[in-house]
C-alpha cells in the first residue's frame, strides 16, 4: 500500500470517513505494522502526527538534501546520489550505438522498418535526459507565505510548478509498476492538478521533501 501523506486532517486516506477526533495522518501502514494506530471506521493502520496542532516534522535529512529558511521564506534543495547514474550512462551509450547500427543497416537495405527506426530515436533523449539528470539535476522546494514552487532541473534549466497554499489537498508517495517488474517511485502534489516529481531521488529523500512540503502546509 503506497504511503499517502494527507493535508486533510478529519478524514481517512483510505476509507474517505470523517474521524470524530480530528487529527493529521502522516501515513498509511503496511498491515503487519506492529503497534500501529487504527481508523475507527475502516481499522486501516494509520500513522498520526505526534505533534501539537496536528503540526508534521520530517525526520533527520538525508544525505544530499540542503536546507535554507530566512524566516518568510525557505527551500529544500534534494539532489541525486550519483552512483545511479553510471548505469543509466552505460544504458543510454549502448542504446545510441544499436540505434546507430540499425541506421546504417537500414541505409544498405539490410535494417528494419523506418517506423520502427524512428521510434527508437526520438526515445533515445529521455535516456540522455534521464542520465543527465542523474548527474547534475536538482530538485528545489521553496516556499513563501503565499505559496511555493517546485523546481526540477540542472543549474537554471528546468520546469517550475507553482501553487498557493490555499490550493494543496494532497500530497503522497506513489510507485508505479512497469513491465519486467520495473518501478517509478515519485513524490505526487495535488494543488488544482496533480503533479509529481523526485523521480531519481532516493527513497529517503521522498519521504523527507514530502514531509517537508507538507510541515509547512501545516503551520498555515
Amino acid at each position: 500500500m503506497p504511503l499517502v501523506l494527507s493535508s486533510k486532517a478529519d478524514l481517512c486516506p483510505v476509507c474517505g470517513r470523517e474521524f470524530s477526533d480530528p487529527q493529521t495522518i502522516v501515513s498509511i501502514l503496511p498491515a503487519e505494522f506492529p503497534n500501529a494506530s487504527l481508523c475507527p471506521n475502516c481499522r486501516s493502520p494509520l500513522r498520526f502526527s505526534s505533534f501539537p496542532g496536528g503540526a508534521i516534522e520530517p525526520s533527520e535529512v538525508p544525505v544530499r538534501v540542503m536546507l535554507l529558511d530566512h524566516g518568510a521564506t525557505w527551500s529544500a534543495t534534494a539532489y541525486p546520489h550519483r552512483t545511479a547514474a553510471v548505469e543509466t550512462w552505460v544504458f543510454s551509450l549502448v542504446w545510441t550505438a544499436i540505434v546507430a547500427f540499425m541506421w546504417s543497416a537500414n541505409a544498405a537495405g539490410h535494417g528494419a522498418g523506418i517506423v520502427v527506426l524512428v521510434w527508437l530515436t526520438v526515445v533515445t533523449p529521455l535516456f540522455v535526459l534521464k542520465a543527465a539528470l542523474q548527474t547534475w539535476g536538482k530538485y528545489v522546494v521553496a516556499g513563501s507565505p503565499q505559496g511555493a514552487k517546485i523546481f526540477t532541473g540542472i543549474a537554471s534549466l528546468g520546469v517550475n510548478r507553482h501553487f498557493k497554499w490555499e490550493d494543496l489537498s494532497e500530497i503522497r508517495l506513489r510507485t508505479r509498476y512497469g513491465r519486467r517488474g520495473s518501478r517509478r517511485k515519485s513524490v505526487v502534489a495535488r494543488a488544482g492538478r496533480e503533479f509529481s516529481f523526485g523521480e531519481e531521488l532516493s527513497d529517503d529523500q521522498r519521504h523527507f521533501v514530502a514531509l517537508f512540503l507538507l510541515s509547512k502546509r501545516s503551520l498555515l
